[in-house]
C-alpha cells in the first residue's frame, strides 16, 4: 500500500496526525484539505474500532496514539454512540476551494444516525373501480330489449 507522505518528514507527519485526530474527536468534526481528511479518516476509524473493545489495553493504546487521557476518554464515549455501526463512522463532505491556494477543502464529521432498520413494504391497496359502461350499438340494443320486455 502506498504511504501518504504529505510532503513532510516522518516526525512532522506523526505530529500532524496526532493533532488532527485530537481536534477531530474533541470538536467532533474538522475542516481540512481533502488529502488530509482522507488520510486521517482511516486512522480515526481504526481508533474507534479499538475503543469499542472497552478493555484496559484498548484505553492504553488510545492514549499512546492520541497523547492524552482526555482525548482517549472522548473516543470511548463516541464509540459507545456508534455501537450499532460496524464501520463507516465518518463522513467526508466537500466544502469548496480555499481562496489562497485553490486547495479542495473537506469537512470530516461523524455519522450519528442510527442504522436503518428494514422497513416493511406497504402493499398498495387496489382502488375500487366502477364497472365500465360500454356504449356500443350492441349494448344499447340489449338495454332497449330489456326495457321492452
Amino acid at each position: 500500500m502506498h504511504k501518504v507522505k504529505l510532503n513532510r518528514s516522518g516526525a512532522h507527519r506523526h505530529g500532524l496526525e496526532r493533532n488532527l485526530l485530537r481536534s477531530l474527536f474533541l470538536e467532533e468534526g474538522i475542516t481540512t484539505t481533502d488529502v488530509k481528511a482522507k488520510w486521517v479518516r482511516s486512522g480515526a476509524e481504526h481508533l474507534i474500532t479499538i475503543a469499542k473493545k472497552g478493555t484496559v489495553d484498548s484505553l492504553r493504546r488510545l492514549i499512546a496514539k492520541t497523547g492524552t487521557l482526555e482525548v482517549a476518554k472522548k473516543i470511548v464515549e463516541i464509540s459507545k454512540k456508534l455501537t450499532a455501526r460496524q464501520n463507516g463512522y465518518l463522513r467526508l463532505v466537500k466544502q469548496g476551494i480555499r481562496v489562497g491556494d485553490k486547495a479542495v477543502m473537506t469537512k470530516i464529521e461523524f455519522v450519528w444516525d442510527e442504522v436503518k432498520k428494514p422497513v416493511e413494504a406497504e402493499v398498495p391497496v387496489a382502488k375500487e373501480t366502477k364497472p365500465k359502461i360500454v356504449k356500443t350499438k350492441v349494448a344499447k340494443a340489449k338495454v332497449v330489449k330489456a326495457k321492452k320486455e
